[in-house]
C-alpha cells in the first residue's frame, strides 16, 4: 500500500471543495431568482422607511425568509455532500472527480474492500458532522495531522480506520 503523497491530498481535497462550491452558489442563485426573497425584503424595508413597519417587525420578516431559504440549502447540501463523497465514491472505485485527477483514492487500513458504511462514517460523520459541531476545528486538526503523521490519517480517516492511497 502507497500512501498518497500529501500535495495530491490536499489538491484532491481542493477540487472537491471548488465543485462543492460551484453547486452551492448555482444552487443559491437559482434558489433566489426562482422565489421572491428580494421582493420580500424590498418590500420590508420601504415599508420601514415609509413608517409603515417597525424596526423588529422588518428584521424578523428578513430573519424568517431568509432562514427558510438557508435551511432549504443546507439540505441541498447535505444531499450533494452524500451523493457526491459516498454514493460516487462507491460507483467510481472510491474515487472523487479531485481523488481521480490526482490519482488518490480511499482505502481501508486493514486493505478489505471499503463498504457504503465506511464511507459514510467517514465523509458524513467524520467530516461533516464533526466539523459542524467543532466549528471547524477538526479540518485544522486534521490539516496538521496530514503532514506531521507518517501516515497522514486525519481525523475521519482514524474514525473509519481508512488511509488515503496512490496508485
Amino acid at each position: 500500500m502507497i500512501i498518497a503523497k500529501k500535495y495530491k491530498r490536499i489538491l484532491a481535497y481542493v477540487v472537491d471543495l471548488f465543485l462543492l462550491s460551484l453547486f452551492l452558489i448555482l444552487v443559491y442563485f437559482l434558489l433566489l431568482h426562482d422565489s421572491n426573497i428580494t421582493d420580500i425584503i424590498k418590500q420590508a424595508f420601504n415599508d420601514f422607511k415609509n413608517g409603515d413597519m417597525n424596526f423588529q417587525d422588518m428584521i424578523s420578516i428578513i430573519y424568517s425568509v431568509s432562514n427558510k431559504h438557508t435551511f432549504l440549502l443546507f439540505l441541498i447540501y447535505l444531499m450533494y455532500c452524500f451523493l457526491y463523497f459516498v454514493f460516487m465514491p462507491m460507483v467510481f472505485e472510491f474515487q472523487t472527480f479531485g481523488r481521480f485527477l490526482f490519482k488518490v483514492r480511499v482505502r481501508k487500513l486493514n486493505e478489505t474492500k471499503l463498504s457504503f458504511g465506511t464511507l459514510f462514517l467517514r465523509e458524513i460523520v467524520g467530516k461533516g458532522l464533526f466539523t459542524i459541531f467543532t466549528l471547524g476545528i477538526t479540518n485544522i486538526v486534521s490539516f496538521v495531522m496530514i503532514f506531521t503523521s507518517r501516515s497522514g490519517r486525519t481525523i475521519h480517516d482514524r474514525i473509519a480506520n481508512t488511509v488515503v492511497v496512490g496508485k
